[in-house]
């Protein structure tokens, strides 16, 4: 798995959550190597999904715990505790250019 490493040492959601979950960061801390991030995602056909994610990062690594929790519209609610390590494999391609017509 790979992401990129926001400037501002904010990680991509797609290394923490689930793959096809639709995610917005409802609150984001990345600062003197701490790194706390809370999503709150839908996921399709079954309901919403809460991740919190609590670590540390350096200039070239993280480790953090994440902590997924769901809110399905059927009995099959789970909650779900990860640990992730990352490491700075090399530079983040530059975005795709947007043409404007």
């Amino acid at each position: 798995l790979t992401g990129c490493v926001a400037a501002d040492g904010t990680p991509d959601a797609s290394l923490f959550v689930h793959p096809g979950d639709q995610c917005t960061a409802s609150q984001s801390y990345t600062r003197g190597a701490i790194l706390n991030i809370q999503y709150h995602c839908s996921r399709k056909g079954a309901g919403s999904v809460n991740y919190s994610v609590d670590g540390q990062f350096t200039a070239d690594a993280f480790t953090a715990t994440v902590t997924e929790g769901t809110n399905f519209a059927t009995p099959d609610d789970y909650k779900l505790v990860t640990k992730v390590t990352g490491k700075r494999s090399g530079t983040c391609p530059a975005p795709a250019a947007t043409l404007k017509g």
